[in-house]
């Protein structure tokens, strides 16, 4: 008889979470609950405001603090408060890292409002609180996205507009989230891929290599892992010097030119480390 393939491990709360909304993975347990608050909170236009889904997730106070993290959630008299790292702080939560800090945090009492005791076990110093705490982690950041970026939202608009840098502003996101939210839905027209800096002795840029790619309805051919791309032109000369780059690719598709429309972010915005590590491209097929 063949053995019962083990079941990856989550905490109670994200178990209870997939029971209460009927789902088999954690991330569709999460997307249920953004559409029923999305719902709730009667979000209709872009950008989403933050108001409406406070009130519907009884967030009774936003405030600024010095604090270590981004956001705290803090238990409150009939409902939650947030606290706001001081650095961060919008009062009238326009920027994009207040927007999505509050999300975060808005995502959170999914979880604690399936929870029987206090926030004491998130404390603890046990490996698997530890655990549960990430995945919750990850989730909330998921939940966050699908709040400022409602999948139907994103969809509808047409593809003559999906400047990922446009769409930031236009959700009032930042560009990793829309690139992240473009990714998550996957249209067969778009292309994700990793591409690792190539560098000489003295550290000079030779090329870009292939990491991986995520693409659909044949286009992973534009962008093979292992592929190296050329030192020269428009990518290496912004690459080097904005936080931010785009150009154009010209490829065949059954021998009739194409053109994919590439964006690209940093990896990360320490200059040195995103130096080393690579920059995040979304292709957009024209």
């Amino acid at each position: 008889m063949n053995a019962r393939p083990l079941r990856k491990s989550y905490s109670p709360l994200v178990d209870a979470m997939m029971i209460s909304t009927k789902q088999e993975t954690p991330l569709a347990a999460i997307r249920v609950k953004v559409r029923e608050l999305l719902k709730q909170a009667n979000v209709e236009s872009v950008p989403v405001q933050i108001k409406p889904l406070c009130t519907a997730r009884g967030i009774k106070r936003i405030f600024s603090h010095d604090i270590e993290w981004d956001a705290r959630l803090f238990p409150a008299p009939d409902g939650y408060s947030i606290c706001i790292n001081r650095q961060y702080y919008d009062l009238y939560h326009e920027k994009a890292h207040t927007r999505f800090s509050i999300c975060h945090e808005i995502a959170h009492t999914f979880f604690l409002e399936l929870e029987t005791s206090n926030l004491g076990w998130r404390a603890g110093t046990n490996y698997d609180f530890r655990l549960w705490y990430a995945q919750e982690e990850i989730l909330c950041n998921r939940a966050a996205g699908e709040m400022l970026v409602p999948t139907e939202k994103l969809k509808s608009m047409t593809m003559d507009i999906w400047n990922p840098f446009f769409l930031a502003e236009y959700f009032k996101v930042s560009k990793e989230v829309i690139f992240r939210r473009l990714s998550e839905i996957m249209v067969p027209n778009i292309v994700i891929a990793f591409l690792k800096p190539l560098r000489d002795a003295d550290w000079h840029l030779k090329g870009f290599q292939v990491d991986w790619c995520k693409a659909e309805n044949g286009l992973k051919y534009v962008f093979p892992p292992g592929k190296v791309l050329p030192s020269e032109g428009p990518v290496a000369s912004v690459y080097d010097k904005n936080k931010s780059l785009s150009w154009e690719m010209i490829y065949s598709d059954k021998g009739k030119e194409r053109y994919l429309k590439m964006y690209a972010i940093k990896k990360r915005e320490n200059e040195e480390k995103w130096a080393k590590e690579g920059v995040v491209v979304l292709g957009i097929c024209k």
